[in-house]
C-alpha cells in the first residue's frame, strides 16, 4: 500500500485550517482483496452546493494524490454532520478509541489497517489526530 493515508491526513490538514475541523476524518474500505479506499468526511461546514463542496474537495485533496495514491482510491465520501446514521455512529465509535495518537503506524511505516464488523467499512485507517 502506498502513502494515501498521509497523504490524505496532508490535505484535511490544509482543508482544516482553511475551512474548520471535520468531525469524521477517515479511510474505510469494503474489502480487502484489491483494496481500494474512500476517504469518508463529516464536517458542519460541509452543507450547501453538493457540486461545489465536490468540486472543492478535489480541487483540495484528489488532485494532489501521486498517481500511486490515486491507484488506492476509490471516492470521496461525505457525511452529513448533522445527520446520525448508524454509519456515522459506528464511524466515530471505531475512529474515536485512536483519537490523539495520529495515524497509527505499523513496523515498517505503512498505516495500520483496523479491521471493523461495518459493512460499508471492513477496514478503516484514522486520520484524525
Amino acid at each position: 500500500m502506498t502513502n494515501i493515508a498521509v497523504a490524505a491526513k496532508l490535505a484535511v490538514e490544509a482543508i482544516e485550517i482553511e475551512k474548520g475541523e471535520f468531525n469524521i476524518q477517515c479511510l474505510v474500505a469494503r474489502e480487502n482483496l484489491n483494496q481500494r479506499w474512500d476517504l469518508v468526511l463529516a464536517a458542519d461546514w460541509l452543507n450547501g452546493s453538493t457540486m461545489q463542496i465536490t468540486q472543492y474537495l478535489i480541487d483540495n485533496i484528489v488532485m494532489k494524490f501521486t498517481s500511486e495514491e490515486l491507484s488506492d482510491f476509490n471516492a470521496v465520501l461525505v457525511i452529513k454532520a448533522n445527520e446520525e446514521t448508524e454509519f456515522s455512529r459506528n464511524l466515530k465509535k471505531a475512529i474515536g478509541q485512536f483519537h490523539g495518537r495520529g495515524i497509527p503506524l505499523d513496523w515498517d511505516g505503512s498505516p495500520v489497517e483496523y479491521e471493523t464488523k461495518i459493512p460499508q467499512a471492513r477496514f478503516i485507517i484514522p486520520l484524525s489526530f
